[in-house]
């Protein structure tokens, strides 16, 4: 078996990371999404304010390398090679596992 390792590009997954945390900070951003999200889980920008604790960012900012490198260890295993092959095992975790999980968890909570 190949060591844990080999073949993932750590730096690749750290910019990554850096790039879902600006892609998430634009969505939920009052010029793209972050109206309609508010209104959605009915809270104002106030109550967002004050539930943005730095831990949080840090924690998000972990997941998100972790995420990272779990895609990129799939790569590794499966001889995924470009940046096609990322987005194609990226999608299909996210429909599989994270969307899949989000609707089940919505429904539940009678969310919108």
């Amino acid at each position: 078996m190949p060591e844990m390792s080999q073949g993932v590009n750590y730096l690749a997954v750290l910019i990554g990371a850096v790039a879902y945390m600006v892609l998430g900070a634009l969505w939920y951003s009052p010029v793209v999404f972050g109206k309609a999200w508010m209104r959605a889980i009915g809270k104002t920008a106030e109550q967002i304010q004050a539930d943005a604790k730095p831990m949080n960012y840090v924690v998000a900012f972990i997941m998100s390398y972790v995420a990272g490198y779990g895609i990129a260890r799939v790569m590794v295993w499966k001889g995924g090679d470009s940046v096609i092959d990322g987005v194609m095992i990226a999608l299909v975790a996210g429909v599989c596992f994270v969307f899949a999980s989000f609707v089940t968890n919505d429904r539940f909570e009678n969310r919108p």
